[in-house]
């Protein structure tokens, strides 16, 4: 029994050593591990995805109406006991005769039929209305999606740049206080001043400082990744670093052209001015009549028809064509087409606006990338001679040849080398995803 304690207290403590390290660890993700993860959770994406559900309930509604419809009622009555039927006494007679006799339990079922045989078009353009909404909604569905990718993308590569960031302060963080040991060292041998003494403290606390100012960056950065994700906002989530430079194949007017073609909000637009158009038809179709094909089959006791035989169940049937027509409404009519023909020069206004945007996105974000591809390669031959000036000025400083102020600015320059080529890894990675963003893609294809 004995034994038995120990192997479950030892088996406690190894989860209690082991589930904290892992946390401290972290969760390493890739961008699109992320994006997945995002396109699951996303709250705007879900109203978004209910919106195209709900816009392709509505075109399946306006559908129906084209087939027949079929309504059944059914009634009971109970009449008083106070009501006088119809009775006839021939002259000279004493016989009774009852010419209308009152059923005082009374049913009624019916079943109607009606089929809608012509409209002026209006059934069908509204028909045609709802299926460009439709269409118009899951194109927005899209739009979210693809949004909500860019943003992940965004934030995901601003906390690898954090991190990137604050590795590099811990790094000058060593470099700085090993050459402030080495002032210390020269300053008790008298080959040093205390003013390269506090210069070097000096330059310690800026980069103490730096070290705060970026670990609250990650830390922030790591709060709107998990934010995006559904994840906690304690969840050590750590971004994968990337291996290649992705480049895109494609030059700036191709890329325009795919984004005029393909992006999901200009096309959304464009099922909007189509439905504007279906509508703007509809409302011009109720200048026509509506002609209707009805019938009705009715089963009653009394039946109406039956004068004389109130006390029996009798079915008939009934069918025929029915004629609506409106033909003065009070102006509503022409208000309303008034109305529709606005919201069509709304939405091509904006269509039309979307269009010079898209157009405009698209070379900013060629540009960007363009930019940031170019920046990747002056950041790395910068931090490749910000190391060897100051491996120099370090190599030269303990020979005595260099002052210690030069160490200093070259450790400085160093670590800003470091800090740049990490804000160009990340800001070409998001200017990628702007390129992403700017064709309406979630994925490369």
């Amino acid at each position: 029994m004995r034994t038995l304690y120990i192997i479950i207290s030892c088996f406690w403590i190894i989860i209690l050593i082991v589930f904290p390290a892992q946390a401290q660890t972290g969760n390493k993700l890739t961008v699109e591990e992320s994006v997945k993860m995002a396109l699951e959770h996303s709250y705007p994406l879900k109203v978004a995805e209910a919106d195209a559900e709900g816009a392709e309930a509505a075109f399946r509604e306006s559908r129906s109406n084209r087939f027949p419809s079929v309504s059944g009622r059914a009634s009971y009555m109970r009449l008083s006991d106070n009501i006088p039927a119809v009775d006839f006494s021939p002259p000279g007679s004493d016989t009774t005769f009852t010419i209308l006799p009152v059923e005082l339990d009374q049913f009624h079922s019916e079943l109607s039929v009606k089929q809608l045989l012509f409209a002026g078009g209006r059934l069908n353009n509204r028909i045609e209305a709802a299926d460009h909404q439709a269409e118009a909604a899951g194109l927005m569905k899209k739009k979210k999606a693809v949004q909500v990718a860019f943003n992940v993308r965004e934030a995901y590569w601003k906390l690898y740049q954090a991190q990137a960031e604050h590795k590099v302060t811990i790094s000058a963080l060593k470099r700085v206080n090993e050459h402030l040991k080495n002032v210390r060292n020269k300053l008790e041998a008298g080959a040093a001043l205390q003013t390269d003494l506090l210069n070097a403290k000096t330059r310690r606390s800026e980069v103490l400082l730096d070290q705060v100012e970026n670990r609250n960056g990650v830390q922030m950065a790591r709060l709107e990744l998990n934010r995006l994700l559904g994840l906690p906002a304690e969840a050590q989530t750590n971004p994968v670093k990337p291996d290649t430079i992705v480049v895109f194949p494609f030059k700036m007017d191709e890329l325009k052209k795919h984004a005029l073609e393909q992006r999901p909000g200009l096309q959304a637009l464009s099922k909007q001015v189509g439905a504007s158009e279906a509508q703007i038809d509809a409302v011009q179709g109720t200048w026509f009549p509506e002609v209707s094909l009805v019938g009705r089959y009715i089963y009653a006791r009394p039946n109406q028809y039956f004068y004389a035989q109130q006390d029996e169940f009798k079915g008939t049937w009934e069918a025929g064509v029915q004629l609506r027509w409106n033909l003065w409404s009070g102006g509503q009519r022409s208000a309303k087409i008034s109305q529709v023909r606005a919201q069509l020069r709304k939405a091509e206004a904006r269509l039309a606006n979307r269009r010079e945007q898209a157009s405009v996105a698209v070379s900013r974000r060629y540009l960007e990338l363009k930019r940031a591809a170019e920046s990747i390669n002056v950041a790395a031959n910068s931090v490749e001679a910000a190391k060897k000036a100051w491996e120099s000025a370090q190599r030269q400083y303990k020979e005595g040849v260099a002052l210690s102020e030069q160490v200093l600015d070259a450790q400085h320059a160093y670590r800003k080398a470091q800090a740049r080529h990490a804000q160009a890894m990340a800001d070409y990675q998001i200017a990628h995803a702007g390129v992403l963003n700017a064709l309406g893609q979630i994925w490369r294809k």
